[in-house]
């Protein structure tokens, strides 16, 4: 199925849509809540397709196909809460999980391209801008929608978007600082043989520092890419594969408090699929 094929089913799909939507608003058989609710799961399904073909749709047309047809499930619940004097049925419940299902499926879809770029160690620009903003795309729609989220899987995923965007940013060069050396903690090491340098850090200093800032916090400090980071952290055995930090408050003998970074595995399976 050629690229130019799927975009064109992509956009008789959302005519298709536009026109079920205005059956349903301003047809005879408006405020119907059976039909509302059907026609906003094809709506949520499309958003959610769209996002499983990223490379199929142009970026600006994507953003714009998405931001529309959030605007019709916003309009479509609005229509619905008139048409009602009490709260949702049972039977809209199952859409909230469909939400969460859509996204993760779109964090999926995004992690597949992330990696394929980073694996590639691809320097072009617009293509790294593309999938960066693709990504913060994302973040900003979970955040609109948080209440589909459980308060520990929201976090997971804000993280993880953050660790991508940051690993974006930083992919294909380590970034230069002109006439800055590298602090003490952090040095080169020669393999001998072609490519950038081993990074080693300090295992005293990260130790320190991931307890109270983020891999990618400690990146940005020691102008390296928060994979290295991450690396000498697993290499000394500082965090467990797959772990994700969590900044707690402990409350001292004394009465004062300080912010401390631990390192856990995600609680449910769930939860795995954000870590990146």
């Amino acid at each position: 199925m050629s690229y130019q094929w799927q975009l064109q089913h992509f956009r008789a799909a959302y005519a298709e849509l536009k026109q079920r939507v205005y059956s349903v608003v301003l047809g005879p058989q408006a405020g119907n809540p059976t039909d509302l609710l059907r026609v906003r799961a094809l709506a949520v399904d499309l958003r959610a397709a769209a996002a499983r073909h990223l490379n199929v749709i142009p970026m600006d047309e994507y953003v714009i196909l998405q931001d529309s047809i959030e605007r019709i499930v916003f309009d479509l619940d609005d229509v619905w809460h008139e048409s009602q004097s009490i709260d949702p049925p049972l039977s809209a419940a199952p859409h909230v999980t469909l939400q969460l299902q859509h996204f993760r499926a779109a964090y999926q879809a995004l992690t597949q391209r992330v990696y394929a770029i980073l694996d590639a160690q691809a320097d072009d620009d617009a293509v790294l801008l593309q999938v960066r903003t693709l990504a913060l795309d994302l973040r900003d729609a979970a955040a609109r929608y948080r209440d589909v989220f459980s308060a520990d899987e929201y976090l997971t995923l804000e993280d993880s978007i953050e660790r991508m965007v940051f690993d974006l940013d930083d992919a294909g060069h380590e970034p230069e600082f002109i006439d800055q050396p590298e602090p003490p903690v952090i040095q080169d090491v020669k393999s001998g043989r072609r490519g950038r340098p081993w990074k080693l850090i300090d295992r005293d200093f990260l130790e320190h520092a991931l307890q109270t800032e983020s891999p990618a916090h400690v990146a940005r400090l020691l102008n390296c890419s928060s994979r290295t980071v991450r690396r000498e952290a697993l290499r000394y055995g500082l965090v467990a594969p797959g772990a994700r930090s969590v900044l707690r408050t402990v409350i001292h003998e004394d009465g004062t408090t300080s912010r401390i970074r631990t390192y856990v595995s995600a609680p449910s399976e769930d939860l795995g699929v954000w870590n990146c």
